[in-house]
């Protein structure tokens, strides 16, 4: 697959759409990570948020569940696998004369549609137990194939069958079959359970790029491909399940639809493949919209009234001087921060109050020639350093987790500060350190994280003492 690199107009797209979009999305205070546009064969548009850049491999979530239900068309094409197998058939060491009936009667195909028998995802019940034992150990609580239920461990026991059959993970296995051929990123990898299992449900590390190629093939293909056309169709209804209008559309296998004849790859906090055939255009986003209400659905109008609404069948006139203005935009995107400057240099380390996350000291450094900071804090094992700008942000690694975050500062008032931590790394998300200084010199803090997984000690209140 190769890109071509052409001006929007030239596919029919105006160039002050795509300003208006990105305007759009700062406006919201959406922290995007990247924005792509691909029609007629041609990237016209492609945008970096800094500190990511295009090479960065991006942390896809639930995107990993397309690809698995792609796997498993390549497995079935194959002759490995049918739609009606009972998944029981392959996980007979999951399996006893105790097995309830319905978990016995699910099928590959109730996995792929979301409509198992659980309520929920499975492997949250107990972090200790197996992950896809989970899935057939968990009590049910109705009848497979009746109701959508957005249930991850159904992707995830759909990749270790992947697995069981081919002997590789799904991405391992896509390379030698559906992504053979394409430049999808060596480096790309999917992040493994506890236990070892690749994470079929929201494992994928790949670039913003690698998901355009995924699309653009799955797009190109579904025509002469009838497991690729259902997949991408309207196969259950979603109405009552979801609470967001754009996740209410129905689903196919693995694949979300959207309003104006469109389907997607959908991933946790905004990254998204939309899909819109009859237009012949992918649009591919990479943000961290947890925590924001209205995130997802604003990211996703936007695209609609800004690009698909306007677009023109036909090539659009040259403009020159926007398509310039487009370009230098795209060049200096950043994750949205304060600027501003430190005049005052500060240093302190305060002893904190005994609390659940064992920090016994934190210390603040402010240089005010350097425009920066750090903020630390102290356990009996470890120091947790978290530099970060005024007029910039940086980017670090916190110790323990080995995840790089990108930090800035802002002075909300005489007494506050705030510092603002984006996890930019296998873990997306955010904390939050909200600083408060009294009078009688005692400091007050409130952290916020907002992540799935780790940093549990960046949570709750904390006094000085």
């Amino acid at each position: 697959m190769t890109f071509c690199s052409q001006s929007p107009e030239s596919v029919g797209i105006a160039s002050k759409d795509v300003l208006t979009l990105l305007t759009t999305l700062e406006d919201a205070k959406i922290p995007m990570h990247s924005l792509l546009i691909y029609r007629h064969g041609a990237l016209v548009t492609e945008g970096y948020y800094a500190p990511y850049k295009k090479e960065t491999l991006h942390r896809l979530f639930s995107v990993t569940k397309s690809l698995v239900c792609v796997a498993i068309g390549e497995l079935i094409s194959r002759g490995h696998l049918c739609l009606s197998d009972p998944i029981c058939d392959y996980f007979s060491d999951y399996v006893t004369k105790d097995t309830h009936p319905y978990i016995k009667s699910m099928t590959i195909e109730h996995l792929l549609k979301m409509e198992t028998c659980h309520r929920a995802t499975t492997y949250k019940h107990d972090a200790s137990l197996n992950w896809v034992q989970s899935f057939f150990t968990t009590p049910p609580s109705h009848r497979p194939g009746s109701h959508f239920n957005y249930d991850t461990s159904s992707s995830h026991t759909l990749g270790a069958l992947v697995k069981r059959i081919s002997g590789k993970n799904v991405l391992d296995y896509l390379r030698e079959t559906f992504l053979h051929g394409t430049d999808f990123s060596p480096d790309a990898y999917i992040l493994n359970d506890p236990f070892g299992e690749a994470m079929g449900g929201s494992g994928l590390m790949a670039r913003p790029i690698d998901l355009l190629i995924f699309a653009q093939k799955v797009m190109k293909e579904r025509t002469d491909n009838p497991y690729l056309r259902d997949a991408t169709s309207n196969l259950t209804s979603t109405l009552y399940q979801t609470n967001s209008i754009e996740e209410q559309q129905g689903y196919g296998y693995q694949f979300w639809q959207l309003r104006h004849e469109g389907y997607a790859c959908f991933g946790m906090g905004g990254q998204y493949a939309l899909c819109y055939p009859k237009h012949d255009l992918i649009v591919v986003t990479t943000a961290d919209t947890q925590g924001l209400k209205e995130g997802n659905a604003t990211i996703i109008k936007a695209v609609y009234d800004h690009i698909v609404r306007p677009l023109s069948q036909a090539p659009l006139p040259k403009n020159l001087s926007t398509y310039q203005q487009l370009c230098q935009r795209l060049n200096h995107l950043s994750i949205d921060h304060p600027v501003e400057n430190c005049t005052q240099a500060f240093h302190n380390r305060y002893a904190l109050a005994t609390n659940t996350s064992g920090f016994h000291h934190v210390t603040l450094d402010i240089d005010p020639v350097k425009n920066q900071g750090i903020l630390s804090f102290e356990q009996d094992q470890e120091v947790f350093d978290i530099p970060f700008g005024f007029d910039h942000g940086i980017v670090s690694t916190i110790a323990r987790y080995h995840q790089r975050v990108f930090s800035y500062g802002h002075n909300l008032c005489t007494n506050q500060l705030h510092i603002k931590t984006h996890l930019i790394d296998a873990c997306i998300g955010s904390i939050d350190f909200h600083l408060t200084f009294h009078k009688d010199k005692r400091l007050s803090i409130f952290i916020k994280k907002i992540e799935e997984t780790l940093f549990h000690e960046f949570n709750g209140y904390f006094e000085s003492i």
